[in-house]
């Protein structure tokens, strides 16, 4: 196990600045997952990580081992960091075994490493196949097995998932996720799949331009975003104008509780996430309900995303469970919002 340290860390390319002063903490054993969208730094960062690219400022610290400054950094291959790239890379004339074993020594094989890896990763008894007898899963979890069977103290993932259609992509990377912890292994993956980064890491960073906007549990960054741009980012956001007074605000959703209460009042912008928006039959009266008419719906089976039209005009989401909601097109509904809200 390992610690990952990023403190300060600077990139540029030209005139474009890929990290701008980007500090992460990965404790030991963790899975970190880097999300934001394309442009904003998150490979960049793994490959300074990896070795692959020099620093500009700031340094890297691995297990307490500095690995990177300006004009310093130690090279790739002496810092134990694997790397999973979003296509397995695996050499298609070695056997699964082969693969695996590839950075072993003979001690480490002839004592069943690359047998115990290949269990980790839900592929026992494959050791003799070649990898063109493999499905696009089975390949990337030959590649995070060869990642694993030196037992590196950084686990690098850069959207190894990314390839892999939705139903398999869930099922590995749970897989995946209970691999790394059997082995006790502290990992990095990079995604753009806010899904993916909320479901299966224990942090999550979130970068957009060069920057960290926000690091932290999961359940934090969507519950209590940063600012605006996170919380419309990470997951669906409903976005109202309010004014806040005596620790609630005011909108055209109701007089609404602020989530940790401030003493002052103003102009706000109030989020909302759309599962917190509870639909009803248009029947229900109450002084705390908005009307409304749905416009549209998106059925996800599990869930539906509908859109509604406020007497106002504005223009709003809410999330349904279950085949009982409200969701003809056109019904008038009335709506009331669960919980305490978010204010910036």
């Amino acid at each position: 196990m390992s610690e990952l340290k990023v403190v300060g860390v600077g990139k540029r390319y030209g005139d474009v600045r890929a990290l701008d002063g980007v500090d992460l903490t990965v404790p030991s054993g963790d899975l970190m997952a880097v999300l934001g969208p394309s442009g904003c730094g998150k490979t960049t960062l793994l490959r300074c990580i990896a070795g692959f690219e020099p620093l500009d400022a700031g340094r890297i610290e691995i297990d307490g081992r500095q690995v990177a400054e300006p004009g310093r950094q130690v090279a790739p291959e002496r810092r134990r960091v694997a790397v999973v790239p979003q296509e397995g890379a695996l050499f298609p004339h070695l056997s699964v075994a082969g693969n695996v074993g590839y950075g072993l020594d003979r001690q480490s094989r002839k004592r069943g490493r690359v047998e115990e890896v290949l269990e980790l990763v839900g592929l026992p008894g494959y050791g003799r196949r070649m990898p063109h007898e493999l499905s696009g899963g089975q390949q990337q979890r030959v590649a995070v097995a060869r990642a694993l069977a030196p037992r590196p103290p950084l686990v690098l993932l850069d959207e190894p998932f990314s390839a892999l259609d939705a139903g398999l992509r869930v099922e590995l990377r749970r897989d995946i996720r209970r691999a790394l912890r059997a082995d006790s292994a502290t990992a990095v993956l990079v995604t753009h799949d806010q899904g993916e980064a909320l479901s299966i890491a224990d942090l999550v960073a979130v970068m957009r331009e060069g920057r960290v906007l926000q690091a932290g549990a999961p359940a934090h960054v969507y519950e209590a975003p940063a600012d605006i741009w996170v919380a419309d980012f990470v997951g669906e956001a409903v976005i109202l104008p309010g004014t806040l007074h005596d620790g609630r605000a005011h909108t055209v959703l109701g007089d609404l509780p602020v989530r940790s209460p401030r003493s002052d009042t103003g102009e706000v912008q109030v989020m909302i996430r759309p599962e917190q928006i509870e639909v009803l039959e248009d029947s229900h009266v109450g002084p705390e309900l908005t009307p409304a008419v749905v416009t549209s719906q998106d059925f996800h089976g599990h869930d539906a995303l509908l859109t509604l039209r406020l007497l106002d005009g504005s223009v709003i989401t809410a999330r349904t469970f279950g085949p009982g909601a409200p969701s003809g097109i056109d019904q008038r509904v009335a709506l009331r919002v669960r919980d305490q809200v978010r204010v910036f």
